[in-house]
């Protein structure tokens, strides 16, 4: 028994004293990481040397080599971001020199209608009797003679032909280049027009004198001359519009609503509403960095409004206005024009030619409320292409306008102010005084 305890003792001594023996030398699992950094450090294999052991240059070991560090880089410069620019607005505030100058103000051409006013005058009649005295039957060479006179008087109505202001068309708005810009345009807007001392022209007849042979005598009839003279007016009109771009507002649509009123009551006058007119134009050039634009398009006016009432009949023509316009901007000066044929659908009504131009300077104020400020000088022209002076009379016609634009709210807003005058004659009217407001969005 005790042999073989003894026995097993020595088969199991061994491998206890085996494993304390590499729990000891390897490093213990069971340390911290601290502890484990420690055992390995004073366990670590130290360098070969032939000197004894003792020395101190064989304890220490071999230091590094040192890595030489690597010179400072500077920073790349980071890549250019790509970043594309908004495309600049074209009807925002006109201090911006990517956005459209000024509209043109416009002017009146001046119409009127040859119509027949009828003149009541005072005419004497006197009838002269010739008969010798108790005579019934005077022969002749048969002695002296009796001279019966009578006279008597009565009123006739004497029939003279004027032209009369054409009240309805200058309430009508229908000329194309009136407050508008060859540039299509996001607009509302409002125009007040008032013409002073509008007129035509007038007419006269000549004193007549009528003699009809009775027996024995005479009827002598003298009628006086009737003389019109031109028979002038003022009118009021105003003008309510919007304009939408559509096409990436490269094109537009505009609508103009006239109402107006005159001073006077007749067949030329009245309180009503004017011709509609819906104004169409297409940019074929349209560069929303310089400012430069050549447009093209069509106005139409339809008769909405009172017919012209001429002694050839009434008149209710369709307007067609084919048109073009540019506009040329270099800094802050601008030019731009709008020539436009006007034909009516009625052979009795005149056709026109329209050539309007345009100058001015944009000057900054860079205020919350007055964003700029610009002077505008304009000049038209009214060429009638036939001859109608029949039936309705458009003279050749010359007009200044000058005015200023005041851009309010940065510039989104727009407050024209201007006069209108003709310098050739017939003048068609004294002046036109306006004031236009266009809200651009």
């Amino acid at each position: 028994m005790p042999a073989q305890r003894m026995s097993a003792q020595g088969r199991l001594g061994w491998p206890l004293l085996a494993g304390a023996v590499m729990l000891l030398w390897l490093p213990p699992l069971w340390l911290a990481p601290q502890a484990q950094a420690q055992w390995r450090f004073w366990h670590r294999s130290q360098p070969y040397c032939i000197e004894p052991h003792g020395s101190d240059d064989c304890a220490k070991p071999t230091p590094a080599k040192p890595v030489p560090e690597k010179p400072p880089q500077k920073p790349e410069k980071p890549a250019p971001e790509v970043t594309f620019e908004p495309e600049p607005r074209t009807t925002a505030a006109l201090g911006d020199q990517f956005v459209s100058v000024p509209q043109i103000m416009g002017d009146f051409g001046g119409y009127c209608g040859f119509r027949i006013i009828r003149v009541p005058v005072i005419s004497t009649i006197t009838t002269v009797i010739n008969r010798p005295n108790n005579q019934p039957n005077p022969p002749i060479n048969s002695g002296p003679i009796l001279v019966l006179g009578l006279a008597e008087s009565q009123t006739v109505v004497r029939q003279v032909v004027v032209c009369d202001p054409i009240t309805s068309r200058a309430g009508s708005g229908f000329k194309v280049a009136d407050n508008t810009s060859p540039k299509p345009t996001d607009r509302c807007f409002f125009t007040y027009n008032y013409f002073d001392s509008l007129r035509g022209e007038g007419g006269s007849v000549p004193r007549t004198v009528t003699v009809e042979p009775i027996q024995f005598g005479t009827v002598t009839t003298v009628v006086p001359g009737a003389i019109v003279t031109e028979r002038p007016r003022n009118v009021h009109r105003e003008l309510f519009g919007f304009e939408k771009t559509f096409l990436g507002g490269d094109a537009s649509v505009e609508l103009r609503l006239p109402l107006y009123q005159t001073d006077h009551d007749d067949d030329f006058n009245a309180d009503d509403f004017g011709d509609l007119t819906v104004v169409t134009r297409y940019a074929l050039i349209n560069d929303r960095v310089t400012g430069n634009v050549f447009s093209i398009g069509l106005a139409v006016t339809a008769p909405t409004g009172p017919a012209i009432n001429t002694f050839a009949g009434d008149i209710n023509s369709t307007l067609i206005q084919p048109w073009f316009g540019y506009v040329r901007r270099s800094g802050n000066f601008y030019f731009q024009g709008i020539h436009a044929l006007l034909f009516p659908t009625d052979s009795n009504d005149v056709s026109l030619l329209f050539n309007d131009l345009s100058t001015g300077y944009i000057m900054p104020m860079n205020g919350a409320a007055v964003a700029f400020v610009a002077p505008n000088f304009e000049v038209h022209i009214t060429t009638p292409l036939e001859d109608n002076s029949s039936v309705v009379h458009v003279p050749d016609i010359v007009t200044l306008t000058g005015g200023v634009h005041i851009g309010l709210c940065q510039g989104r807003t727009l407050l024209s102010l201007g006069i209108a005058t003709p310098v050739t004659g017939p003048r068609p009217m004294d002046v036109e005084g306006f004031v236009q407001l266009n809200f651009r969005f």
